[in-house]
C-alpha cells in the first residue's frame, strides 16, 4: 500500500474524523506518505506522549473542536460555558473565591463598623478622663471626623488591588 492514503481512510482506519485527521496531519503527528499501520504507531505514540505528560504545549481538546457556526461548535461551545460557570460555582462555594460586589459589601459593613467605633471614641475619653480639657476633646473629634472623611471618599480601585494581591503571592 505505497500508493497517497487518503484522510478519509485515515479516519476510518484510526476511528477519528476527517477534520480530526486534518489537524493531525497539520501537526505532523500522522503522515500520509506513510502506511495505515506505520500512522497507527503515530497515532499511538502521539496518544502517549499524553497519557505520560510529554505533549503539556498541545490542547487535547483541540481535536474535538468544530468549524465556527456550526451545530457541533455551538455546542461545544455551550458545554465549556457551562463548564467555566459549574468550575467557578464550585470555587465560590469553596471560599476560594469570590464576587467582587460581594467584596464591596464586606467592605462597605467593615468601614461603617469602624467609623461607629471611631465615632464613639471623643465621648468615651471624656467619660474615662473628666479632667480633660474640652478644646482637647474637639481636638480628638476634628481627627477622628477627618479620618472618617477620608474613609468614606475611598474609591475601591479593584484593578490595583487585584494586581497587588497578585504581586503578594508571586513573592511566596
Amino acid at each position: 500500500m505505497k500508493d497517497k492514503l487518503t484522510q478519509k481512510v485515515i479516519a476510518e482506519h484510526i476511528d477519528l474524523s476527517v477534520r480530526q485527521v486534518q489537524r493531525l496531519l497539520a501537526d505532523g503527528v500522522l503522515d500520509q506518505r506513510e502506511t495505515l499501520a506505520d500512522n497507527r504507531v503515530r497515532y499511538i505514540r502521539h496518544i502517549r506522549s499524553f497519557a505520560n505528560g510529554f505533549n503539556q504545549t498541545a490542547n487535547p481538546q483541540s481535536d474535538i473542536e468544530a468549524d465556527p457556526g456550526t451545530l457541533e461548535y455551538e455546542k461545544l461551545r455551550l458545554t465549556r460555558a457551562q463548564a467555566d460557570a459549574q468550575e467557578l460555582k464550585n470555587e465560590i462555594a469553596r471560599s476560594e473565591v469570590a464576587p467582587i460586589d460581594l467584596l464591596k459589601c464586606a467592605m462597605r459593613q467593615a468601614v461603617a463598623q469602624a467609623c461607629a467605633i471611631l465615632d464613639a471614641v471623643p465621648l468615651s475619653i471624656k467619660r474615662r478622663h473628666p479632667q480633660l480639657e474640652t478644646l482637647i476633646i474637639e481636638s480628638i473629634k476634628r481627627h477622628i471626623v477627618k479620618a472618617m472623611n477620608a474613609i468614606a471618599s475611598m474609591e475601591l480601585d479593584m484593578d490595583r488591588v487585584v494586581e497587588e494581591y497578585n504581586a503578594s503571592l508571586s513573592e511566596l
